[in-house]
């Protein structure tokens, strides 16, 4: 193995062990003690690992992520996401969209239709209420506990059918519960006919940036369907979140008083049965 491939392995191991020692990393990389010391001391020259002088153990240093972010501030999420989006709809038949959150609506920033008649009527930069559509209910699931508060406070719940939510702590309810199952539905409150399953998307940090679904009509989506389809759009969620650098899988959850930092709410595909 060359110096070049051991440098490169070791940092990989580094990024999943979080630190270890010469002797571990040998183990790992299973390479000689030596060679692991001397790759360590080229790399912790160039800063790109550094080492704890209490417990001699090494960890990624400061180059490491000026290279990731480097990298990660030209990352586009709607180009990232048109595979993304594509498997989507071909694997569901179903009309796939990408949104974002603004101020009080939630933004559809990219989209794969599906046929015709399973299509619903939205186009690229069209705005929905957050309170009544799965993308809107994840979006504002990813909030802290301050900017919910600020966004829940000025929404106006629209009575846009007989299924939509009317009131704030509903809503509340209904975010609980989004957390716990880590992706939000929509059976006919946006639109009568019409349901979907969304999911988040995080960037490399664990903020939910995005979010993406599939929508489709509800004569098309038996009730005990939606855990298979939710699976399907997790597992969508969970690829774009990590070509956008998100690699930790954390449980959707909240503290049992307030909601939970933006950083904990992630994809969590395995956590649908």
């Amino acid at each position: 193995m060359s110096v070049l491939a051991r440098g490169l392995v070791l940092l990989d191991s580094l990024s999943e062990l979080g630190e270890a020692g010469v002797a571990e990393l040998s183990r790992r990389v299973q390479s000689d003690p030596s060679q692991v010391h001397r790759a360590l001391r080229v790399l912790q020259r160039g800063a790109y690992v550094e080492q704890d002088p209490r417990t001699k153990k090494y960890r990624l240093a400061s180059r490491v992520v000026e290279l990731a972010s480097s990298y990660l501030k030209r990352v586009d999420i709607r180009a990232e996401a048109r595979s993304v989006l594509l498997h989507l709809q071909e694997t569901t038949t179903h009309t796939a969209h990408l949104a974002i959150l603004s101020r009080s609506y939630s933004v559809i920033i990219d989209q794969e239709r599906g046929p015709s008649a399973n299509s619903l009527d939205v186009v690229m930069g069209d705005i929905a209420p957050l309170h009544a559509t799965a993308l809107g209910k994840v979006l504002l699931a990813g909030l802290d506990a301050p900017s919910l508060d600020h966004v829940l406070a000025r929404l106006e719940y629209a009575p846009l059918t007989t299924h939509t939510v009317l009131t704030e702590a509903a809503l509340r309810a209904q975010l609980a519960e989004i957390r716990r199952c880590g992706y939000a539905t929509d059976q006919e409150e946006a639109y009568r006919g019409v349901c979907c399953v969304a999911a988040p998307v995080c960037n490399w940090t664990g903020k939910v940036v995005a979010a993406i679904s599939v929508s489709a009509p509800s004569w098309a989506i038996e009730q005990d369907r939606f855990p298979a389809l939710a699976q399907r759009v997790l597992t969508g969620a969970d690829t774009l979140s990590q070509r956008l650098g998100y690699r930790a899988r954390e449980v959707l959850a909240s503290n049992g008083q307030h909601d939970p930092p933006i950083d904990s709410v992630v994809p969590q595909a395995e956590r649908i049965k």
